[in-house]
């Protein structure tokens, strides 16, 4: 197989599979755009920010809480 015959094979196969991975593509955004807009995700969606949110204000109104810990021994996740 000659170079030339070898680099539009490599050239045919690369715009072949370039034009099928963004169809692909479109084809998956257009779908998780449509299950993003689906009013039950949305709900979970508020449901689950306004529990991350009751959450963190709990966090802040603890008046001894510190933003590091005391020592290393009481940072659960040092490694």
């Amino acid at each position: 197989m000659s170079k030339i015959t070898m680099a539009a094979a490599a050239a045919a196969g690369y715009v072949l599979g370039a034009r099928a991975g963004r169809e692909r593509y479109d084809e998956i955004v257009q779908k998780a755009e449509k299950a993003w807009s689906n009013p039950k995700v949305q709900k979970g969606k508020r449901r689950a920010q306004a529990k991350a949110e009751e959450k963190a204000g709990d966090m802040g109104s603890d008046n001894n809480a510190t933003s590091e810990p005391s020592s290393l021994e009481d940072n659960q996740f040092n490694v």
